[in-house]
């Protein structure tokens, strides 16, 4: 939820500032006509921004170098006043910074939902809350500025720099892709630093509105307060306390959404958006029947909480597993791997009572898991409960090593020359009766793919395999 309120911010922030400016010496238009055209020109960004998603690099260029100049041609057009043109210029500027907008890979996400369920309900709901937020924001700095003046010119040169710097930085690595000019480390590091980091414009716009507030307080309502207090008419006195209600209210309301826009773009950067990190694996070994059994009696798995525990294989293949309870409050343990068939390895951890693919973010429904099928982890077969312990045999581990990359390398011995060397050394592996043999060189492998029984037989107990 968070992410969608914070992506509308980042991308629309600084336009919708700059169209709140926009009507300080123009007329102001009928609600309707503004609504409309705002509207209007948010839906046709959008729609902009998905035809010409994945565009060349000639059409990065050009619709970059439209918004750089929209941008600097708004500037210029502050001198008209008529009523017309400002529709126009706001209309510009959010088509602009819907288009930004439009471009963000997570929309797909909403889009490609067919169903109505929660998480859209809440995502559809932080879009229209940010964008309530931007107009409340653009509306406040519309009457600052009518307390400030004088800000008028430094500040429209500042919002407009922050809105102009990411379609400059698209503009110059298209120059790149076309090979127009020279791609150097440092270009592509300021290319990084005004496309990938939204949220510094976000941080100054926010503080240049605050920084209006803090002097509409000093220059506006204190002065204010003091000719109230001195006032001898009435009537004056009155119309002064209103006047001062009227700042009062607009710099504490400005100061209160501003604080919210930052403690919501502060979370998501924060807290939210800081990538899961999969559970701690307790490290298992084989028995002497060849099985595992785990240190959890059934009773303590009640719990809900995921434990995560690995086995390492004879070539070294680290094979991740865990265990959870489906049902709440009821015995029903269930053993899977810890990974996936759609998403990899990355495995899956507890975020709160949810257990969350590390790698797309899905949320499992706790009763589906050991269900074969979607962003589920992989189903580990032939394990059984057995006097309140979790039995799980060789063979089932070894059936789940394929779906799993980390590879830990162990010393072993190459049976047929008695050398030792580590895994990832080994010339050769060969797997014989379900054991995995590795050799230091092709001779020893040979010779022990010719006969490999003579050297099992008169290998020492530490050759005989893994």
């Amino acid at each position: 939820m968070s992410y969608f309120f914070a992506s509308i911010l980042d991308a629309c922030l600084p336009a919708a500032l700059l169209v709140g400016l926009n009507w300080l010496r123009r007329p102001a238009p009928t609600l309707r006509q503004l609504a409309l055209t705002l509207t209007g020109a948010f839906i046709a960004g959008l729609l902009l921004a998905r035809w010409f998603d994945n565009a060349s690099a000639a059409v990065l260029w050009w619709s970059s170098l439209l918004q750089c100049q929209l941008v600097w041609l708004f500037l210029l057009l502050q001198c008209a006043a008529a009523r017309w043109l400002g529709l126009v210029l706001s209309g510009a500027l959010t088509l602009g910074a819907a288009f930004v907008w439009g471009h963000d890979p997570n929309l797909k996400l909403l889009a490609a939902s067919r169903v109505v369920n929660t998480e859209l309900l809440l995502s559809v709901a932080a879009m229209l809350a940010a964008l309530a937020l931007l107009v409340t924001l653009a509306c406040q700095l519309r009457l600052l500025g009518q307390l400030l003046p004088r800000a008028r010119w430094w500040l429209l040169a500042l919002l407009a720099l922050l809105a102009g710097l990411p379609p400059g930085g698209n503009m110059l690595l298209a120059l790149m892709k076309q090979e127009l000019l020279e791609l150097t480390p440092g270009r592509l590091k300021m290319v990084a630093l005004l496309t990938n980091f939204p949220w510094a414009g976000t941080v100054v716009a926010l503080t240049l509105v605050a920084v209006m507030a803090l002097l509409a307080w000093w220059r506006k309502f204190r002065p204010l307060r003091q000719l109230a207090r001195q006032a001898s008419d009435a009537i004056e006195r009155r119309q002064r306390l209103a006047a001062l209600r009227n700042i009062r209210r607009l710099v504490v309301t400005t100061l209160l959404v501003l604080l919210l826009a930052a403690g919501v773009d502060a979370y998501w950067y924060q807290v939210a958006a800081r990538p899961l990190k999969g559970s701690v694996a307790q490290r298992l070994e084989l028995d002497a029947n060849g099985e595992i059994k785990l240190p959890y009696p059934v009773a303590v798995l009640i719990d809900g909480k995921l434990r995560c525990f690995d086995w390492v294989a004879d070539d070294g293949k680290v094979v991740r597993f865990f265990v959870i309870n489906r049902f709440a409050g009821t015995p029903s343990p269930t053993v899977v791997f810890d990974a996936c068939m759609l998403c990899g390895d990355m495995g899956y951890a507890q975020h709160d009572d949810q257990v969350v693919c590390i790698a797309c973010g899905v949320r499992l429904y706790p009763p589906s898991i050991g269900n074969p099928g979607g962003c589920n982890p992989i189903p580990l077969n032939g394990w059984r409960l057995a006097h309140d312990a979790i039995i799980i045999p060789r063979a089932a581990l070894e059936e789940g090593a394929r779906y799993f990359t980390t590879v830990e390398a162990r010393e072993v011995t190459d049976i047929v020359s008695a050398r030792r060397l580590k895994t990832s050394e080994a010339v050769q592996t060969y797997t014989y009766q379900d054991k995995v043999y590795f050799f230091a060189s092709e001779e020893t492998y040979q010779a022990f793919r010719a006969n490999p029984g003579h050297y099992i037989k008169n290998a020492k107990p530490c050759c005989r395999g893994l």
